[in-house]
Formats: structure tokens, sequence, C-alpha cells
């Protein structure tokens, strides 16, 4: 019984060691890789010729709100989005698409019926509070949520569905800013868990919400 827990224990010091050793060599690629410049344009001229002139080749995206890959594997490469992929000429591309398209001034137009509903709703929604103070920001987040489902969706979503599907995109943007310590080191994962697998959990439920 003591070779038993003898072996346990080497065993579990080995695993410890290999995963702090891969932990400390991930942490030295992130500290070593350089750091982005920050380029000023100063002269107006010069702000005009790249950013409207050469929008396409110069505007970067946003940095990803992800601090860990939501998709791994051979499927991340094709799930890719405007947001996460790396800048270049995908990037570009998906850039043009969604201006020639969703963005596309032509066809705002076919939006106004959604919004005027989305705007009546709203008002609906604060009229009923009567004299009981509100916090603005959230029923004009319900309003463009419930918008925004509908031109994704259509209107074929229930209002149960609306407020659960917004409910959990809420609770997904909390865990992102607390998955900042999972994207550490493997040790962080091991060591958090419970708050780990609850961040993966999201996925399902985004997949059974959105897709079933």
């Amino acid at each position: 019984m003591e070779a038993v827990e003898l072996l346990a224990l080497i065993l579990a010091l080995v695993v410890s060691l290999a995963i702090f050793r891969l932990s400390t060599k991930r942490a030295r690629a992130r500290s070593s890789a350089p750091r982005q410049q920050t380029i000023k344009v100063r002269d107006p001229a010069a702000a005009r010729h790249a950013l409207i002139d050469q929008a396409d080749a110069f505007s970067n995206r946003p940095p990803t709100p992800f601090p860990v890959p939501l998709i791994t594997g051979r499927r991340r490469r094709h799930s890719h989005g405007i947001t996460t992929v790396v800048y270049g000429p995908h990037w570009r591309a998906l850039r043009s698409n969604l201006t020639a398209t969703i963005l596309q001034p032509r066809r705002q137009g076919l939006l106004a019926p959604i919004r005027r509903d989305a705007i009546a709703a709203l008002v609906a929604g604060l009229a009923a509070s009567g004299d009981v103070v509100v916090v603005a920001r959230d029923s004009v987040y319900t309003a463009v949520f419930a918008m925004l489902t509908r031109v994704c969706f259509g209107d074929g979503v229930d209002e149960s569905r609306v407020r659960s599907m917004e409910r959990m995109m809420q609770e997904f943007r909390v865990a992102i800013g607390e998955a900042k310590v999972f994207a550490r080191s493997t040790t962080a994962k091991l060591v958090h868990w419970k708050q780990w697998r609850r961040f993966l959990a999201f996925r399902g439920e985004q997949t059974a919400l959105c897709l079933k």
C-alpha cells in the first residue's frame, strides 16, 4: 500500500513539474513576442489618405474580446469571423463583404419596420414602469437585442427564447472577463477548473438556444 502511495505521489510530482515547465515556456514565448508599435498620424491629408482612400489596406480590426480560443483544432481555421481572424487579406475580404451587404446604405431601409417595432417596444416598456426608477441602459439593450434577434433568425423566435438568449449572452460577457485568468497557463485552468468548465459550457448553451 505504501508503494502504491509513493508511486502516486511521484506521478503527481512529475505531472506538476511537466505542467509548470509548459506554462513557463508559454509565458516566456508571450513575453518575448514583439509588440505592435503605435503609429500616430498628425497630418490631416495623410490621415484621410490612409483611413478613407486606402481604408481596406490600412484599417485594422479591434483586439479580439476573447482571451482564450473558443474553437480549437481544425475547425478553428474555418470558424473565424471579422473579430477573430488575423489581420490581412482574409480580414479585408470579410470587411468588404460586410460593408457591401449588411452595412450597405441601400439595405438599411429594409430594417426600418424592425427598428420601429423595437422603438415601440422600448417606449411601451418604459411607460409600463410607471413612477419606478429604471435603468435606461438595460431597456435599450433589451430592445436592441430583440431587434438583432429578428434580423438574424426572423420572426419565428418566441419572446421567452429571446429573453433566454439575452440572459445567456450577458452571462457570457461576464465570463469572458473572468476567463482572462485561464489564458495565463494550463495550471490556471486546473486550479480554476470549475470556472473553466462553466466557460466551456457556454458553447453548448449557444448551440441549444440559437441553432435548435
